[in-house]
């Protein structure tokens, strides 16, 4: 797996965000109680259950029983929310937009760590 550059981090406040998408969050609950917001349209990687290899997609499409890839293992999604709130986003812009690297709530254990790409990420392909 190649090292992410980053690019540029900043705190999106609520104007300078697109009201379209950037507002509706998906919040996926892992197993072990542990659950990670993210904007809807975020591309994640994910393995469905019983498929060989993980795929991308938006947040949004995600499901209960896909796999999130993490630094050593994978997290099953037990529960998906889909929410509209009135709050902050961070951006993390990679030098390398079709890159991927490693997100977790702050305070939160290395194995709860799990893989988000970036902005340009194919959404078809297999990682």
């Amino acid at each position: 797996m190649a090292t992410a550059i980053i690019q540029s981090v900043r705190e999106l406040q609520r104007d300078e965000r697109d009201e379209r998408d950037e507002r509706r969050l998906v919040r996926l609950v892992f197993g072990n109680a542990v659950s990670l917001w993210l904007t809807a349209p975020h591309v994640i990687v994910v393995r469905q259950r019983g498929a060989p290899a993980f795929r991308s997609m938006l947040a949004t499409e995600a499901r209960p029983g896909v796999s999130l890839r993490t630094l050593h293992s994978e997290l099953r999604v037990a529960q998906v929310e889909h929410d509209v709130l009135d709050t902050a986003a961070m951006e993390v812009q990679l030098v390398d937009t079709c890159g991927s690297f490693f997100v977790a709530k702050s305070n939160s254990e290395s194995h709860s760590f799990v893989e988000v790409c970036g902005a340009l990420a194919p959404l078809d392909g297999t990682s």
